[in-house]
């Protein structure tokens, strides 16, 4: 019986080059998404080399609608990042879209989602006078600490207070 062990391998092995040359390149991760707070950069990760090594200052992979002030830069063939200048406040959403003629560094074309998107949430508490457990009575004023400004209408329609247990 003829070992078919190494002819099998080589067909396999190629493939497998063969599957991974077709790949196109995408951006395989994105950061941040969906809602996050306390947001200080933005960053993309490329399935294979977008840039030539050592050329961190070629332009932007993306587009974007966004109200926080920043600079992009490649930090290697893969790796882009979106500095923001001062926190991010709440309440700002952004997308990033990728440049419709940007091409790998091979000249392919580069595939897979083309906008990303997150937000940076709302305002959140950061503190209550009384504290969640605390004894209160009927005349009870309650104290917010917020970390971030919020129109009193808005509270107005979105805060409630229950007691639970009470005659």
């Amino acid at each position: 019986m003829t070992d078919l062990r190494l002819p099998l391998m080589l067909v396999l092995g190629a493939l497998l080059t063969t599957a991974s040359a077709a790949a196109p390149v995408r951006v395989e991760h994105f950061t941040p998404s969906g809602s996050a707070k306390a947001v200080h950069s933005i960053s993309a990760r490329f399935s294979s080399p977008v840039v030539p090594f050592g050329e961190p200052r070629l332009a932007d992979p993306f587009t974007h609608d966004c109200a926080l002030a920043g600079s992009g830069r490649w930090l290697d063939s893969r790796n882009w990042s979106f500095e923001i200048e001062g926190p991010a406040p709440v309440g700002v959403r952004c997308t990033f879209k990728l440049r419709t003629d940007l091409k790998a560094a091979d000249g392919s074309a580069v595939g897979g989602p083309q906008n990303f998107s997150f937000d940076t949430g709302g305002p959140s508490i950061l503190q209550s006078e009384p504290w969640e457990g605390s004894a209160i009575d009927e005349q009870q004023v309650f104290l917010l600490g917020l970390d971030a400004p919020v129109e009193a209408a808005t509270l107005e329609s979105k805060v409630h207070c229950r007691a639970e247990g009470v005659g």
